[in-house]
């Protein structure tokens, strides 16, 4: 087998994996070049070992491989890695919080046109009335987060006594 450097086909995986590395590890998944190059690398190195290319590691032939492997996977997986990419985001956009259902009242009234603020955990937090609130709340009304975003908890009161809020 030789010395390891000397494998055409594993300089080329070495690269790949190297660039898949740094694209996963320092860059998290966020820029693409490294991604589809790394993948491009494998494919070249793939090659190799197929015997499909022959010769010098970075004559034209791998190189071109590379460059053309790279951006046909950039063609061909954008749209699905985008479409994955925002699923994400949506199911964590969602009430995925550990202060979704946290209990407090607020020494204020609260309403869509004067938002409170909760100082909860050491930050304070502007609460806002859900959508489907239509009356201010009193004062010392129980709240309950129904979602949280950066900096703001959504509520909505709490149902005393059987009266609906």
């Amino acid at each position: 087998m030789g010395n390891f450097f000397s494998e055409p086909s594993s300089i080329w995986f070495l690269i790949g994996f190297i660039a898949l590395a740094v694209e996963a590890f320092v860059l998290g998944l966020s820029s693409g070049l490294l991604l589809f190059g790394g993948l491009a690398a494998l494919l070249t190195g793939a090659l190799f070992t197929a015997g499909v290319l022959d010769g010098h590691a970075f004559g034209i032939a791998p190189l071109a491989v590379t460059g053309i492997g790279s951006g046909l996977l950039a063609l061909l997986l954008w749209r699905p890695l985008k479409a994955l990419q925002n699923r994400k985001g949506e199911m964590y956009q969602e009430n995925n919080s550990d202060f979704v259902g946290l209990k407090f009242s607020l020494p204020t009234e609260l309403s869509h046109q004067s938002p409170g603020v909760h100082s909860y955990s050491g930050i304070d937090w502007k609460v806002e009335l859900d959508a489907s609130t239509t009356k201010p709340v009193p004062a010392g009304q129980r709240l309950e987060v129904v979602r949280v975003r950066v900096g703001c908890f959504t509520v909505k009161p709490i149902a005393t006594d059987g009266a609906s809020p």
